[in-house]
């Protein structure tokens, strides 16, 4: 009889797994961060400029963060007000979140100039979100969305995420003394180097387009930063 029970959940499994792939076959192929961005026209800064626009950020004006729901070509379903620091969602917004099959993009601004958080990369949890972005007031854009190819099966859970911003933040106050700028401005890149070490680690697709002057900063300290990713990913990969 033990045997014959392994052959049953054995074909249920299988039978779920066929149901699932005929899903997504159904739904079509999943598509590219790549290609998400393009479509939505946020690979330059121009486009970077509409949205903060249509987020409703004006230069020179206090401003709170704002959340987009929004189709593959930008079409905008909800819209979410939040605080100076983060975004609540609600019941009602996340409806179609949870939906399977909805493929929507989450599109929203970030004050500080600062890439995704722990918060930010859960929402691809939800079976409805394709994509999360964030856009900078300076223009920066930073993007993540579920993993394709043989990563796909991985998932980073908040205390993965958390694990790796500590290994981050430990690894940047080693090498700060040996950069040439302050402690806080190197912290401020903690979420994008937390970010490339996921990425490095097949959790996360990860698209990063900072501001000019940010990626200047960043790229003259390039070779510290690499070091903090190596460090972080080894945390990934254990």
């Amino acid at each position: 009889m033990a045997g014959a029970g392994t052959v049953v959940r054995v074909v249920l499994a299988l039978s779920a797994a066929a149901l699932a792939a005929a899903r997504a076959e159904a739904q079509g192929p999943p598509r590219s961060l790549a290609a998400i961005m393009a479509d939505l026209r946020l690979t330059g800064d121009t486009g970077a400029r509409g949205w903060l626009a249509r987020l409703g950020v004006a230069a020179g004006t206090e401003v709170h963060e704002r959340l987009l729901a929004v189709t593959g070509d930008g079409k905008i379903l909800r819209a979410l007000d939040g605080s100076d620091a983060t975004v609540v969602v609600t019941p009602e917004f996340d409806g179609d979140l949870v939906r399977e099959g909805a493929r929507i993009v989450l599109v929203h601004n970030h004050p500080a100039n600062t890439s995704l958080s722990q918060q930010d990369l859960g929402q691809l949890d939800k079976p409805g979100v394709l994509a999360i972005v964030a856009i900078g007031h300076d223009g920066s854009v930073y993007a993540a969305a579920k993993p394709q190819g043989f990563a796909r099966a991985r998932r980073c859970a908040p205390e993965c995420y958390a694990q790796v911003r500590a290994e981050v933040s430990k690894a940047l106050r080693i090498e700060a003394p040996r950069m040439a700028t302050n402690a806080s401005s190197a912290a401020s890149y903690a979420t994008h180097l937390t970010m490339l070490a996921l990425a490095k680690g097949g959790y996360v697709d990860y698209f990063a387009a900072m501001a000019p002057e940010r990626r200047a900063t960043f790229d003259a300290h390039i070779a510290a930063f690499g070091r903090v990713v190596a460090s972080a990913r080894a945390v990934v990969e254990k």
